[in-house]
């Protein structure tokens, strides 16, 4: 159907510099999810910072994964490199299966909403999501959504909350 799950891990420490980020994501090597995985331990300290890349339809998307205590930072996009959209999704102890949602950028009622807010749900975190694809359906961000799950999951390991 024309959809591709190719993962390039980029680096595990510090960010490169953000107009790097697209050149570097261009010429790092394709590595497996597998390999990728074996790179990181579960479990690790704390601030840890993730990234790699899906292809969809030849369409390279980037993902920038900073896991904190008890919160992540997930930012997901384009050649663009944008920090269009922010949404800020907070999980609350009157009713788990809601996690409030606050936008400080971007559609309060946008993708990156639900998405923020399904991903403090499943990991009972503070989650931070940047969403920032040009022109995005619904395929395309669930298959993003699909991708940071599956990522997420392997990297949190037992973490409260997560189905495996």
């Amino acid at each position: 159907d024309g959809r591709t799950s190719e993962r390039t891990s980029l680096s595990q420490g510090a960010l490169p510099a953000a107009p790097a980020m697209a050149a570097d994501a261009a010429a790092a090597p394709e590595v497996g999810l597998a390999a990728a995985m074996e790179a990181m331990s579960v479990g690790q300290a704390v601030p840890a910072v993730h990234n790699f890349t899906s292809k969809f339809m030849e369409r390279p998307i980037f993902f920038h994964i900073l896991v904190l205590e008890e919160s992540l930072f997930i930012w997901a996009g384009g050649p663009g490199l944008g920090l269009d959209d922010l949404q800020v999704a907070v999980p609350t102890r009157y009713d788990a299966a809601l996690p409030s949602v606050a936008t400080l950028r971007g559609e309060a009622d946008g993708q990156s909403s639900s998405m923020a807010q399904k991903f403090s749900r499943c990991f009972k975190r503070l989650v931070y999501l940047s969403f920032n694809v040009e022109a995005a359906d619904s395929e395309l961000a669930f298959f993003i959504q699909k991708e940071l799950t599956v990522f997420l999951k392997q990297i949190l390991g037992d973490a409260p909350g997560v189905k495996r």
